[in-house]
């Protein structure tokens, strides 16, 4: 990728080492900062060092940039102009990376015009998540051999970070990803949820979608035909750390960013492979080749993201968590239908 990218970050002030961070791993000049929290946009822009903006439809009407990052984008996309707003920075050539889930409701996915197409592509094609667990080595090999791995019974996932890499609603939304495209649509979901609060406050249940959604969060997921997904997702673990196990009948794999093994049914090692990554920040690491890879159209980002899959399975994760049953997503896309 070329230098001097201008890049734009949307962000909280403790997340401003990060944009430092993956700025100088893509070699990016960020140009702009903006803040969703009243009263700290100051302090964003001396801790970035970058000119403050303060509207962020405005910014990607009409600010001269290359890239906007959207580690926080606040209450962006669930307005009835927010969709739009995306499709202006593409037509400007703009590219918009999101590391919370746009948008953050199945609902407002079905309703509020992010699948309508204009000029040949719909807003949600103009805006891509960061980082899917696609792009590392790991998970490229992963890719590359599920074929000969024959039919995958069932999966492991576990995505966890401290929040300041990632919001719980970024990993669960970036985990069910990854269950759609290895074991396919999901039939039900039973899911418990930790939100975090001090010893002794009551059980605090979360919202209706991945907007804001902090904590820890463990599910069960089946599919039609019987096979089964766990997944662990958590903004409140010390490090960063995405790992998938998969048994089948190739045998077991296991896969991160940066390894991968292939543990054949006779209990030989048939591939492995470990990275030794140039960045050591492994949050910094892995959104800074993602965006990497989106700004190249490297085939590992490039094909469809299955936001329509996996919004409503992440809704429906939080629907069982407020009723203590298993939920399906079809329920979520009858709502959305309704809408």
């Amino acid at each position: 990728m070329d230098a001097g990218i201008r890049m734009i970050a949307w962000l909280r002030p403790e997340q401003a080492s990060l944009v430092r961070d993956v700025a100088a791993g893509i070699g990016a000049q960020v140009v702009g900062v903006g803040c969703p929290l009243k009263g700290r946009l100051g302090e964003v822009a001396r801790e970035v060092d970058a000119p403050g903006q303060d509207d962020l439809r405005a910014t990607l009407a009409g600010e001269s940039c290359d890239l906007v990052w959207l580690l926080d984008p606040g209450d962006f996309g669930g307005g009835p102009g927010d969709p739009g707003a995306l499709l202006d920075a593409r037509a400007r050539g703009v590219r918009v990376v999101t590391s919370e889930p746009l948008p953050s409701s199945a609902l407002d996915l079905g309703g509020g015009g992010w699948l309508r197409t204009r000029s040949g592509l719909t807003p949600l094609e103009c805006v891509r998540f960061v980082p899917l667990a696609r792009g590392g080595p790991g998970f490229v090999a992963l890719g590359e051999v599920l074929e000969d791995f024959g039919r995958i019974h069932a999966i492991a996932i576990r995505f966890v970070s401290p929040p300041v890499s990632a919001s719980l609603g970024a990993h669960l939304f970036s985990s069910l990803v990854m269950v759609h495209e290895l074991l396919g649509d999901v039939e039900s979901v039973d899911a418990a949820y930790q939100m975090p609060a001090p010893a002794g406050t009551l059980r605090l249940l979360p919202g209706e979608t991945l907007q804001d959604l902090q904590g820890t969060l463990s599910a069960h997921l089946r599919t039609g035909d019987g096979r089964g997904a766990t997944l662990l997702a958590s903004d409140r673990a010390p490090q960063w750390q995405r790992t998938v196990t998969i048994l089948g009948e190739g045998g077991q794999i296991r896969a991160g960013d940066a390894f991968f093994e292939w543990i054949d049914p006779s209990g030989a090692v048939s591939e492995s492979s470990l990275e030794t990554p140039a960045i050591a920040r492994p949050d910094a690491r892995e959104i800074a080749r993602a965006i990497e890879q989106i700004l190249q159209d490297h085939p590992a980002q490039a094909r469809p993201v299955p936001v329509e899959e996996a919004l409503p399975c992440g809704q429906a994760a939080l629907l069982s968590v407020r009723t203590g049953q298993s939920e399906s997503p079809e329920t979520i896309r009858r709502m959305m239908r309704a809408g």
